[in-house]
């Protein structure tokens, strides 16, 4: 019998704030993560990014992932009560925060 372990743990809902957090602190940390592992962080961040206009969201242009990422990670770390929301929505919660359209 073989065993796998992750640094992950097994969740049924791998796309709620309490499993993505983790995941989008090590993109900031430049650690290596497997590209499966970065995709619920990073693609939350550019769908919202896609569709800002249409969500009412005035992201400045020059911002980089990597700033959008840490906003999102600093909203997450900031309303622990919110966890239990999807990713893409813990993102525009976040971007709308701030980056509201004036």
């Amino acid at each position: 019998m073989t065993l796998v372990a992750s640094q992950y743990p097994a969740r049924a809902d791998q796309t709620d704030g309490n499993a993505q957090l983790a995941v989008c602190r090590l993109i900031l940390g430049e650690s290596s993560l497997r590209p499966y592992d970065q995709g619920f962080c990073i693609g939350a961040v550019h769908a919202i990014r896609y569709s800002r206009g249409r969500l009412h969201i005035c992201i400045p242009d020059g911002v980089t992932n990597m700033q959008a990422v840490r906003v999102l990670v600093n909203y997450m770390e900031s309303h622990p009560a919110r966890l239990n929301l999807d990713i893409t929505d813990l993102a525009m919660n976040a971007f709308k925060k701030a980056w509201p359209c004036k």
